[in-house]
């Protein structure tokens, strides 16, 4: 309850905008630097304002997941599904192929992230791409 009312409040918005505007950073940096990288599914402006699922096109996910760690946590699974080693469902629902799955990684942000962390993040993605 105490959750809801928060984001519900003022600065409950604040913190969503500040979210999305990390999320969107992460998204815009990686997308300008590698032109094989795409967003699934809908715009960031109409999704979670703490997610963001990329395909990176000509690569395996899990081999990506592999080389981030201990640098980046992700996942290639939803949320939902955490730790199921398969491609989310939801890539299927939205009429990815297996293939175009299997190349699509889940990241998450919180209120706690900051702006270095993602910009550290992305440039770790890129030097494993």
């Amino acid at each position: 309850g105490a959750a809801a009312e928060f984001y519900a409040s003022e600065a409950g918005a604040a913190a969503r905008e500040h979210v999305a505007s990390l999320r969107d950073l992460f998204v815009d940096n990686l997308q300008s630097k590698h032109d094989q990288i795409s967003l699934n599914g809908e715009t960031l402006t109409a999704r979670h304002p703490g997610n963001a699922n990329l395909r990176f096109k000509g690569y395996k996910a899990d081999e990506i997941l592999q080389r981030l760690q201990p640098m980046v946590s992700a996942s290639t699974g939803s949320a939902c599904s955490s730790g199921i080693a398969e491609p989310s469902y939801v890539l299927s629902a939205i009429g990815l192929t297996l293939d175009e799955a299997q190349a699509s990684v889940r990241f998450s942000f919180g209120h706690t992230n900051t702006t270095d962390e993602v910009l550290e993040a992305a440039e770790a993605i890129l030097a494993v791409l």
